[in-house]
């Protein structure tokens, strides 16, 4: 099942030896002896099974490697997986919480191992079958980031009196011999929700561990409380096995599903946060409109009352010129002289009414 669309040739690339794409780690003097030597015998067909069997999503762009290329040889914009991680949990679109921790350890996803995997989406599940969701700070409480012995590939061990899990097996015999690389954003966001700010994307190059990485986080008073309470409601000397949750009705319901609710939890997060930003905005800059319109309308009301004020004394000057006084230092009553005013109006209309009907 090959699909023209969503498959790039796995062609060597031209100009470069044996198909190898650039070799792509943070730092130049890593050792990467170790991972040289795994060469890819995973095939098309292999690959076209796993698509199917955890339902990649469609606009994914997959590779297998080309002869000679090995787990570094990703070409721009390509992330590496291994076979082995989908079996343990994994699944695409890569959840939020997910990215955020590769972010913390500043490592790509095949720098972990299939255990570590299995410790990464098992506690996830934990954390939401007592309907929790698990933060980076969370994990990072339980567990302790260590490289596998004479390798570049990590495992995530246990903290102290923090272990939940128990019957995970040894890594799988050839993990390493069985990968392929992926591209596009669709293994890495869901199709309706592109990248945006507030969601880290996932490291494309392979680094060293930094030792802080590993130091313990302090959690904010909820997440402590939240850990205390979902470590309390299991029993002392309890475990999970590993087989059992991910045969789990919490992991099925959650598989794939759970990447679309996950995505869509933060995105309604993200969304509210991003309205409740506008919306404050858009009032403030509302009420500092408000707040210019009521001082002009002061304003304008003030020049007004000045301005009748001034007409006002004007007529009464024109009607008596002699008075020779300061009307407005007298603060005379407006209305008084308005009243004045029209009587005096109302007195000249009878006097031309009467005029014009003489009595006989």
């Amino acid at each position: 099942m090959t699909d023209d669309i969503n498959q790039s040739p796995s062609s060597p690339l031209e100009g470069s030896p044996h198909g190898n794409s650039s070799v792509h780690t943070e730092h130049p003097e890593m050792d990467t002896s170790n991972l040289i030597k795994e060469v890819n015998i995973m095939n098309q067909g292999d690959l076209d099974k796993l698509r199917e069997k955890y339902s990649f999503p469609p606009g994914i762009q997959l590779r297998i490697p080309g002869e000679g290329e090995m787990i570094l040889s990703t070409r721009p914009g390509e992330v590496a997986f291994y076979e082995a991680f989908f079996p343990t949990g994994l699944r695409f679109p890569i959840l939020p919480i997910i990215r955020r921790i590769l972010n913390h350890y500043k490592i790509c996803p095949a720098q972990l191992s299939p255990n570590a995997w299995k410790c990464v989406v098992c506690s996830l599940m934990i954390w939401r079958y007592y309907k929790c969701h698990m933060s980076c700070d969370e994990f990072r409480c339980m567990y302790s980031l260590n490289p596998l012995p004479d390798s570049r590939w990590f495992d995530f061990k246990a903290r102290p009196d923090k272990n939940l899990l128990r019957g995970s097996p040894s890594n799988v015999k050839g993990w390493k011999r069985r990968f392929f690389f992926a591209s596009k954003d669709e293994w890495e966001f869901f199709s309706s929700m592109p990248p945006g700010v507030g969601i880290p994307r996932v490291p494309r190059s392979w680094d060293v561990l930094e030792k802080r990485c590993n130091k313990l986080p302090a959690l904010t008073e909820n997440k402590a409380k939240r850990t205390v309470e979902v470590l309390g409601k299991i029993e002392p000397g309890g475990y999970f096995e590993v087989s059992k949750v991910l045969a789990s009705k919490t992991f099925q319901r959650s598989s794939p599903v759970v990447a679309w609710r996950y995505l869509q939890m933060e995105g309604r997060t993200l969304l509210r946060a991003t309205r409740a930003m506008k919306t404050e905005a858009e009032l403030k800059n509302k009420f500092e409109a408000m707040a210019r319109l009521e001082t002009e309308v002061a304003e304008l009301t003030g020049k007004l009352a000045r301005a009748k004020e001034l007409a006002i004394n004007e007529k009464l000057l024109y009607h008596h010129p002699n008075l020779g006084v300061d009307l407005v230092g007298m603060e005379m009553d407006t209305d008084l002289a308005e009243e004045e005013e029209a009587a005096k109006v109302g007195e000249k209309e009878e006097e031309n009414e009467g005029e014009a009907n003489p009595t006989p």
